[in-house]
């Protein structure tokens, strides 16, 4: 299928890999542990590993149907069932970006994605909650993910050393939000391994918008010709920050905070 719309140079450089003809890109979303409401629908067994907690002390949950419906409040963990808004959100971006291109993707969640299968081929991991995502290891030059924050162990003019999200004085909402874009090669050279890596999910889904905007793309080309060796190369294996406001939990548009080289 020939697409309708050429890639433009500053989208290319970017996507070029993951547009091989032969192949499908894996994308590859988190299912984050959590504790989700038990219903009448529930086996008596997931019930009597749940959680009671008296509706009167939610009330965060007041206005949520869940409230009106059920009679008590009992959380029950789950791993294998639910991943983010913004990873959701995320995948739909990406999805378009391939279609406009004439090709398609394959998606798994990670629990049921093997380490070799994603060293197989091109592959595009969204989001922090996966148990695939610190098998990469990051350029000590670079920043690390640990514990929540992002870690920035070689700061340069004007950054700092942690990145940690902001929250709202008054009303405890997440207003900013940092997110990881890691630009990798896989275990054989041949492929690349994409990581849109939010500290919450709200990163995740402006990280996938950032990479899937052709303009703000050659922002990040830019800066990374400012620091290549030869001013001229792109250099095809990066670590870029974004930075992220949100309001009312919806991330607004990302701003780029600083890229690192990773050597081939």
């Amino acid at each position: 299928q020939v697409p309708a719309i050429a890639l433009p140079e500053d989208g290319e450089w970017f996507w070029k890999p993951f547009l091989a003809p032969e192949g499908k890109p894996l994308v590859i979303v988190p299912t984050s542990p959590l504790l989700r409401l038990g219903t009448d629908g529930d086996s008596e067994q997931t019930l009597r590993g749940g959680y009671k907690i008296p509706k009167n002390k939610m009330p965060e949950f007041h206005d949520t149907i869940h409230f009106r419906e059920l009679k008590n409040f009992t959380f029950v963990p789950t791993t294998t069932d639910y991943t983010g808004i913004g990873e959701a959100l995320g995948l739909l971006n990406l999805d378009r970006l391939f279609g406009s291109q004439g090709k398609t993707i394959r998606v798994k969640p990670g629990r049921l994605t093997d380490y070799t299968e994603i060293q197989a081929g091109n592959t595009i991991m969204l989001g922090g909650g996966n148990q695939w995502t610190n098998r990469v290891f990051f350029n000590p030059q670079g920043f690390s993910v640990s514990e929540g924050v992002i870690k920035n162990d070689n700061p340069g003019p004007g950054e700092l050393s942690l990145y940690l999200p902001k929250f709202d004085p008054v009303t405890n909402n997440l207003i900013r939000d940092y997110a990881l874009v890691l630009m990798a090669p896989n275990q054989n050279k041949q492929g690349r391994l994409l990581f849109l890596y939010g500290l919450y999910t709200q990163g995740t889904e402006a990280a996938t918008a950032y990479v899937t905007n052709v303009e703000r793309l050659g922002e990040l080309r830019k800066a990374l010709l400012a620091i290549s060796p030869d001013k001229e190369s792109t250099p095809p294996f990066f670590v870029a920050l974004l930075s992220v406001p949100v309001e009312n939990y919806v991330p607004g548009e990302a701003s780029l905070v600083a890229v690192r080289i990773i050597p081939d």
